[in-house]
């Protein structure tokens, strides 16, 4: 099966020198984010329409986009943190704080566990982060309303070891 080119949509110039990087989709809303690293924004698409809505800024140095039903996050490379909101409520965007250059995400809903892969740190480690949907309020220590640092593992010996840090 090839692909084919259906039609163009129109998104805001690049800021700056880069482009484009991950991109995810919310079945429920039928809404594309992509994470235009170039504009520190996460362009959000309407698919049913073919059209640009507008752009979630201040994600300094966005890089990945993953949407489940229920939750949306990014990797913002250029400030160390992970932002997570609801995709019909795109203003409780939360950041925390993560390791150097976060940037794949992969998440589980039925445990509510956020993979954070950090490409700035040569050692490692990875992240694990257990979502807590019952906490209102932000701190500068990693610790925000919609996830909590629960766990931190590296996952390249994750069989072996496995340490967690509660705060």
């Amino acid at each position: 099966m090839s692909l084919r080119l259906l039609g163009h949509i129109e998104l805001p110039e690049n800021l700056k020198p880069g482009g484009f990087d991950h991109a995810a989709v919310h079945c429920g809303s039928g809404r594309l984010y992509v994470a235009h690293t170039a504009n520190d924004s996460l362009d959000v698409i309407d698919c049913v329409e073919d059209r640009y809505l507008h752009s979630i800024g201040n994600l300094m140095g966005v890089a990945g986009a993953l949407v489940s039903d229920d939750l949306a996050f990014t990797s913002n490379r250029g400030e160390n943190t992970v932002g997570i909101f609801v995709p019909d409520n795109e203003p409780s965007l939360a950041k925390v704080g993560v390791g150097i250059r976060p940037n794949g995400l992969a998440y589980d809903p039925a445990r509510d566990l956020l993979l954070v892969a950090n490409v700035g740190d040569p050692k490692g480690p990875e992240f694990v982060y257990s979502v807590d949907r019952e906490r209102e309020g932000a701190a500068n220590d990693g610790e925000c309303s919609r996830a909590r640092p629960d766990a931190m593992a590296n996952i390249r010996r994750a069989s072996r070891t496995f340490l967690r840090q509660y705060r």
